[in-house]
């Protein structure tokens, strides 16, 4: 199991409904503009951590388009300042307000001791807000293997709009294949965030997302695990499943992605998270589970 034995570190509280959601972080006033860090955790104590489970809730608005960027650091502890970016351009548009839901990611970053987890965002309305929620994983198995650099990079980002890469449906089958950029690293795990696009006027379904590799639109390989994603008509979208794959991709690649659904006119935005673990156990195979220093090497 993944992190066996690991201890977990959050900024949730139970005692109220408002400590249970996480914090809250706004924009700046200027859309598509990143705001200030806030402190989503102000020490992460004598413990590294060797990943982070990030939670973004209470966004979405019926016939309004919410879309925003989340950038996630550590920085020095209790007062901020001095931060080193973990992930930039996180997808949290349209995340569930009015209904039970969530985006959920998973991200197997480390975080060093002593340091305060930190959060700025952008989004299409100046000052709108998001929560964030984390839980950082401590004492893991994992703890023991030597390793060496955890780094995510972001692909498909649309800052200037602060949404990911728009992706036209195929209607009952999955749409023609939309150019995300080229991998500028190994990465052997993925990630995805969606969003609503322009669309508000969103219906209640599920969508599938594939993601592959080629050298042109004719002539991709598709990975062979897919994201599922729930849509609402309350202009909400949830979190994808699963929320972590593993694919082997190397440096140079060309990245790709398309999208299925019951209507073409669904034109969700796609941000793609590369993960890169290096790892191994005493000479060993890398293994999936270990994590190593994040070095804030994120494009």
């Amino acid at each position: 199991m993944l992190f066996t034995g690991a201890t977990l570190l959050s900024n949730f509280a139970a005692t109220t409904e408002t400590t249970r959601q996480g914090v809250s972080v706004a924009a700046d006033a200027t859309p598509h503009t990143k705001g200030a860090y806030v402190t989503l955790l102000a020490s992460t104590g004598a413990k590294i951590s060797y990943g982070i489970n990030l939670l973004l809730r209470a966004v979405g608005q019926v016939t309004t388009d919410t879309s925003m960027l989340l950038d996630l650091a550590y920085g020095d502890e209790t007062t901020g300042g001095n931060e080193v970016i973990l992930v930039n351009n996180i997808n949290a548009g349209a995340v569930h307000a009015t209904n039970a839901g969530a985006k959920v990611f998973f991200f197997p970053v480390t975080i060093p001791a002593n340091r305060s987890v930190r959060a700025r965002l952008a989004a299409v309305i100046g000052s709108d807000t998001v929560l964030v929620g984390i839980k950082l994983v401590q004492d893991p198995l994992a703890a023991r293997i030597a390793l060496g650099a955890a780094t995510v990079v972001t692909y498909g980002a649309d800052a200037a709009n602060s949404r990911g890469t728009l992706i036209t449906s195929g209607t009952a089958d999955y749409g023609a294949w939309v150019e995300l950029g080229d991998t500028s690293a190994d990465h052997n795990f993925w990630a995805i965030g969606l969003d609503q696009g322009a669309d508000t006027t969103q219906a209640t379904r599920n969508v599938g997302i594939q993601l592959g590799t080629g050298p042109n639109s004719g002539a991709v390989t598709a990975f062979p695990m897919e994201f599922s994603v729930p849509l609402s008509s309350s202009e909400e979208v949830g979190g994808a499943v699963p929320a972590i794959v593993m694919q082997a991709i190397a440096s140079g690649s060309k990245l790709w992605a398309r999208v299925a659904s019951t209507d073409a006119n669904d034109i969700p935005g796609i941000i793609v998270y590369g993960i890169t673990l290096s790892t191994s156990l005493s000479g060993s195979p890398a293994v999936y589970g270990g994590v190593g220093v994040s070095r804030g090497a994120i494009r």
